[in-house]
């Protein structure tokens, strides 16, 4: 299970956005069954997750000016920094710095 709240906000150049995220994730606990003789609950163990996650995009975007026909195609730029804040079984405290680019043809 996955929830999520998340916001947009322009800034001051057309394009340039910023992103709040807050996601929310639970994986339910899974089970294992078999004909051997073995324990096979002892598979089970910490495979229920719960973690809470922040993250913040900062995007540019040059399809206003592909719109135009100032910029030859659709790109998207994003820096992007993620904090998973809490988690349990294993689902340790992280911290991401990432950079995605989109092209569209």
């Amino acid at each position: 299970i996955e929830a999520e709240i998340a916001g947009t906000v322009g800034l001051v150049l057309p394009g340039l956005t910023l992103t709040p995220l807050y996601t929310y994730s639970y994986k339910f606990l899974d089970t294992f069954h078999g004909d051997l003789a073995l324990d096979y609950r002892q598979l089970q163990g910490e495979t229920d997750a719960e973690t809470h996650t922040l993250e913040v995009r900062l995007g540019y975007s040059t399809a206003l000016l592909y719109a135009t026909q100032r910029f030859p195609f659709p790109l998207t730029v994003s820096l992007r920094y993620l904090d998973r804040v809490a988690g349990t079984n294993n689902r340790v405290q992280s911290r991401f710095l990432g950079l995605m680019i989109d092209a569209y043809f």
